[in-house]
């Protein structure tokens, strides 16, 4: 199986609960310059291509979607290509040096961020140890800002190189621009309407290229030419407005089977129904008491 080509990647902004409707952004990635074939010779370019997506819901919010499990609904949506794309492309293409190839980060034990938890935020709050061992409650971090650092590891020779994954996060960083690129596009999903007095019990939304899209000739060869991801919906009721919030997305499997070698999910579950509101749980801000920013105390302890 070849890598992914596009992603597609849901991310709730509204509930709309007398019509029973969501408003959502939908984040659309291609790999490789978009202005060339999306796959082999004969594909489309992502420039330029209107975009056909079906959209699958679920209302099962205890088992991750897959699309065995979860089979697309009767809503389409069509994503045209905006009229500034190519020009946005172009400009991208002439202000930077796009010749880097993509690459896969794969984790390493070599490279991790570690965070101490100061004394104020233990305060705040019914704390009792950290949930992860990157995080450190011990002199650990103000003894490695005063010892000796380890000796220097070599670092890569310094490059203006730029893999257009890199560029597209460029645009990203402005959410306009990246919608008059054809990175974002703003839909609306209508659910299913609920029997009287029940809401919609949650479950996941996401989707997928529909039947006759431009690029079903290079899907229908690699089921994993398109990265899928779903959204966990919250429980919805129609006479109940809220907010919703996409904390976290999970990764469509083709079925069980495969979503089982995704990895364990415990801890993703509960952040995502935690924070499906889209608010901080506890919000933690200290003034320093001393010219060293890391002590905790006026004798700079």
């Amino acid at each position: 199986m070849a890598a992914p080509r596009l992603s597609i990647l849901p991310f709730l902004q509204s509930w709309d609960a007398p019509q029973g409707r969501l408003t959502v952004n939908l984040l659309l990635v291609p790999v490789g310059d978009p202005a060339q074939p999306l796959g082999p010779p004969t594909a489309p370019a992502f420039q330029g291509t209107a975009l056909r997506l079906a959209a699958h819901i679920s209302d099962d919010p205890g088992r991750v979607a897959t699309l065995a499990d979860v089979p697309a609904g009767p809503q389409l949506v069509d994503l045209a290509p905006p009229p500034d794309q190519a020009a946005l492309f172009d400009w991208l293409r002439a202000e930077f040096k796009l010749t880097q190839p993509e690459t896969v980060h794969v984790r390493s034990d070599d490279f991790r961020l570690r965070k101490y938890l100061p004394l104020s935020y233990r305060r705040s709050h019914g704390f009792v140890a950290p949930k992860t061992p990157l995080a450190s409650i011990d002199d650990t971090y103000h003894c490695l800002l005063k010892c000796p650092p380890p000796p220097a590891r070599p670092t890569p020779p310094e490059t203006d190189e730029m893999s257009w994954g890199e560029g597209f996060a460029v645009l990203l960083r402005q959410p306009p621009v990246a919608r008059a690129a054809g990175l974002i596009h703003t839909v609306t999903i209508d659910l299913p309407e609920p029997a009287p007095g029940q809401a919609h019990p949650g479950g996941w939304l996401f989707f997928s290229l529909a039947a006759g899209h431009p690029f079903a000739a290079e899907a229908a060869a690699d089921p994993g030419w398109a990265k899928l991801y779903a959204t966990r919906l919250p429980r919805l009721d129609r006479a109940e407005p809220r907010p919703v919030f996409t904390a976290t997305l999970f990764p469509v499997a083709a079925d069980a089977a495969a979503a089982a070698g995704l990895g364990p999910l415990d801890q993703v579950f509960p952040e995502a129904a935690v924070f499906d509101d889209g608010f901080a749980k506890i919000v933690h801000a200290r003034q320093p008491i001393h010219a060293d920013g890391s002590a905790e105390d006026a004798a700079g302890g």
